[in-house]
């Protein structure tokens, strides 16, 4: 919470790689324990897929995009939505709610495409290679009641 009214809540679901990069659980590694047994989330998809007649746009990587395993990075994805709402109709001084469903890795020499659609107050937004969709996004405004 910041001291002009601003507020974050993030809610993400992490996979952990053992050392031979395989997923690992992380209730096997210590000092995770005690919060995988207290909280479980699910890793179901739940965006639609992009919109067919949105606006599209090219989305270029550059190598400073990508990670130890030759994925991109997950900031370029937000970067990416922050690139969106900047042009789109939502007001991104009021209070938003962003999801991001990531569906298959986007590799560094992937040909991409952004592909917008905006209602006025909402924006979906899919990152889409020649092979189908590889992640989607949903930015609208958040219901805020009394604190």
């Amino acid at each position: 919470v910041g001291d002009r009214g601003g507020r974050v809540d993030v809610d993400s679901v992490w996979i952990h790689l053992d050392s031979e990069q395989r997923p690992a659980r992380l209730e096997d590694f210590g000092v995770y324990a005690e919060a995988t047994r207290s909280r479980r989330v699910s890793t179901k998809l739940e965006l639609p897929d992009p919109p067919p007649g949105g606006r599209r746009s090219p989305f270029v990587l550059r190598a400073s995009d990508v990670d130890l395993h030759g994925h991109v990075n997950n900031a370029v994805y937000w970067q990416a939505v922050e690139e969106c709402i900047a042009r789109s109709t939502v007001d991104p001084r009021q209070p938003l709610r962003a999801s991001l469903d990531y569906r298959h890795p986007i590799d560094l020499g992937d040909r991409l495409e952004l592909v917008e659609a905006a209602d006025g107050t909402c924006l979906a937004i899919g990152f889409v290679a020649e092979d189908g969709s590889r992640a989607t996004a949903r930015v609208e405004p958040l219901a805020v009641g009394p604190a």
